[in-house]
């Protein structure tokens, strides 16, 4: 590979010209003449055709000899001079030709006109058949002999193509604006069920495959894949060609094992990412997911946009059967709620205990301001304090607190252990704290947990058996618990 094969391709030169239109008209008559099996053409009958042309009705003669010998010097098409005697002084002047189109255009217009027929959206399909299609002809690799191992490597990569091509075609089409907008129509509901079907059986049929063709790939060792190198040469050995660039076996056996590389990095996920295939199932999982957000979302509107005229009716015949106004009072709070509901507005705790109870709060004060235009609140620029005693002397009590809860808590261990069904009564503070423990215990895989004094304690919980744990506040039911001190 060198720089000369990336040169500027004259034969390209028609489809962005000043006349691409009578260009294109012109080539596209070469390209279906051409799949009709019709090479060479005289330019009467390229006449007759661009004339035909809706809009083209005004194409001259001249017109048409000069698109031509432009479309020689570009290479699009190639003159051979017909050796039949002249008819005629004009004929005999003008060297009757006929042309026939050359393969870098016929490649051209075939791109093209698949293009034309694929339009501005994405097609391609989720086909659960290409799968299982090329996991047959990944399991018929090691039995092929040299001679049928080139056909059987050709049916494995058509196979492959096929659905690399569908698969990302039509996921472009569910993640497209023109299906995003289709979503949100009322007319999308018809096709809603249709779609998740379909979008579910191609990953179910894919999970089912998808771990065989892996499996598969991986069983297939170096020796087989030389196999089917040598094969590939031996085809391409066979083809005869004269003058040109010699064949070069180097690339192509590189080319050969780069493509069974990319096969296997598309099921198989390795150190550069993960696999097209995970990323396959992920996508078409988030299409599912964002079609059923949007029914959602769509059933939402309908539901809002619904009649409640019958419900209103129904209310009014409650009503009506109301035998007292009392009755109808409480109808009333059931349906509407209650009328001339008051809103209060407290301040955030000012405690970080998260044990503290609303009644052991401060009431809070708020500052009601009159409700005028205009009005701003006067303030007073004021001095920062640092509340250094009552920041000693809080933490002083809660230190305090804290020492007080470690010897009651020591007051419930016997022989290492607190046992719930060996003890009458358990202060509050106590029981909260070795609530606080179990809970957290349910979390660690262990149940094992770090107190706040620095212990490490496992907690075990006896489904089967139940306790009855007295407080000052109440009795609590609850399963047997032992907390072991390490």
């Amino acid at each position: 590979m060198d720089v000369t094969q990336f040169q500027k391709i004259k034969e390209a030169s028609y489809l962005t010209a000043e006349n691409a239109v009578r260009y294109r008209i012109i080539l596209r008559f070469f390209y279906i003449e051409h799949e009709r099996m019709k090479d060479l053409l005289y330019p009467a009958d390229v006449f007759r055709f661009v004339r035909s042309v809706k809009g083209m009705e005004d194409y001259t003669e001249t017109m048409l000899e000069q698109d031509l010998a432009t479309l020689v010097s570009w290479k699009n098409i190639i003159p051979r001079q017909e050796m039949k005697e002249p008819k005629s002084i004009e004929e005999y002047k003008r060297k009757r030709f006929r042309y026939q189109v050359t393969p870098y255009t016929v490649e051209f217009e075939r791109l093209l006109a698949e293009l034309e027929k694929k339009g501005e959206a994405f097609g391609g399909q989720l086909e659960k058949s290409s799968f299982e299609r090329l996991l047959k002809a990944l399991v018929a690799l090691p039995t092929m002999t040299k001679e049928n191992a080139y056909e059987g490597w050709q049916d494995l990569l058509h196979h492959f193509k096929q659905i690399k091509t569908n698969t990302s075609d039509y996921i472009g089409y569910l993640n497209s604006e023109r299906m995003e907008s289709s979503m949100q129509t009322e007319a999308f509901l018809v096709y809603k069920d249709q779609f998740i079907h379909y979008l579910r059986d191609f990953i179910i049929a894919l999970q089912q495959t998808a771990l065989k063709i892996q499996s598969a790939l991986r069983a297939t060792d170096s020796a087989l894949l030389a196999k089917i190198a040598e094969a590939i040469l031996v085809h391409e050995r066979a083809i005869p060609r004269v003058g040109g660039e010699q064949l070069d076996e180097k690339a192509l056996s590189e080319d050969f094992y780069a493509t069974w590389r990319n096969i296997q990095s598309w099921f198989i996920s390795n150190e550069t990412g993960e696999s097209e295939y995970l990323s396959l199932q992920q996508q078409t999982n988030e299409a599912i997911r964002r079609m059923t957000r949007f029914i959602q979302r769509f059933g939402e509107r309908l539901q809002q946009r619904r009649s409640r005229k019958k419900d209103f009716l129904q209310i009014a015949r409650w009503f009506n059967d109301c035998a007292t106004l009392e009755e109808a009072h409480q109808l009333s709070a059931t349906v509407f709620g209650v009328f001339h509901t008051r809103h209060f507005v407290a301040e955030p705790s000012a405690t970080s205990d998260i044990y503290a109870d609303l009644w052991q709060e401060k009431p809070s004060e708020t500052v009601i301001t009159p409700r005028v235009q205009g009005y701003r609140e006067k303030t007073r620029p004021a001095a920062f304090k640092v509340h250094q005693e009552e920041k000693r002397a809080a933490q002083e009590e809660f230190l305090k607190k804290r020492e007080q809860l470690k010897a009651r808590l020591a007051t419930y261990i016997h022989e290492g252990k607190i046992v719930l069904s060996h003890e009458t009564f358990i202060d509050k503070e106590t029981r909260k704290l070795l609530l606080y423990w179990l809970a957290k215990s349910q979390l660690q895989e262990r149940h094992l947990v770090q107190t706040e004094f620095g212990q490490r304690v496992t907690v075990r919980v006896d489904p089967e058996r139940r306790v009855q744990i007295h407080s000052e506040d109440g009795v609590l039911d609850m399963p047997d618990t032992i907390y072991v001190f390490q």
